[in-house]
């Protein structure tokens, strides 16, 4: 028996998604896969999320690049459909696991998750609800993400490590 089915290309087969609190899961995991920002400069200045490379769709080459070096790439924009699109065009290009985030940052501002802004000395800091920077710097952020119990048994062993260290420089 024959098989009947249209075979259809990579052109038409639509490009992997991710979802919002997905992504976020994995970021409060400490996964970080390359989140690309496909916007144009002002805007991905203006917010972007935590983490994200700049990398503008109209600037081909540099965009094939940071893909290429990277392991796992997630495409962010305003609403999903420009990221949409250059994810399907990297498939068409040999780049079929690039994936997108569904309902770019409306879906990620929705779920209330932090996004960052660049000042223009290239500074990165966190925006509040109507725009105003705030949060804590990188340091901060990292040991806002740890549970009590880790971070007393970091700061122990730490501790312990100075301790050892002190012994061994006294002798």
């Amino acid at each position: 028996m024959l098989c009947t089915e249209v075979r259809r290309t990579a052109i038409h087969r639509p490009p992997p998604t991710m979802e919002a609190t997905g992504l976020r899961h994995l970021m409060d995991l400490f996964i970080q896969p390359s989140i690309l920002d496909v916007r144009d400069e002002e805007q991905f200045r203006e917010g972007h999320l935590p983490g994200a490379i700049h990398a503008p769709d109209g600037n081909t080459k540099g965009l094939m690049e940071k893909i290429m070096r990277a392991k796992q790439v997630v495409l962010v924009c305003d609403t999903g459909k420009l990221s949409s699109t250059v994810a399907r065009m990297l498939g068409v290009c040999g780049f079929p696991e690039v994936t997108y985030l569904q309902g770019g940052l409306a879906a990620w501002k929705a779920i209330e998750a932090p996004l960052m802004e660049t000042t223009r000395r290239g500074e990165e800091r966190r925006v509040i609800e109507g725009g105003a920077p705030d949060g804590p710097g990188p340091i901060g952020r990292l040991l806002g993400r740890l549970t009590p119990p880790v971070l007393y048994a970091g700061l122990a062993g730490a501790a312990m490590l100075l301790g050892s260290l002190a012994l061994l420089i006294n002798r």
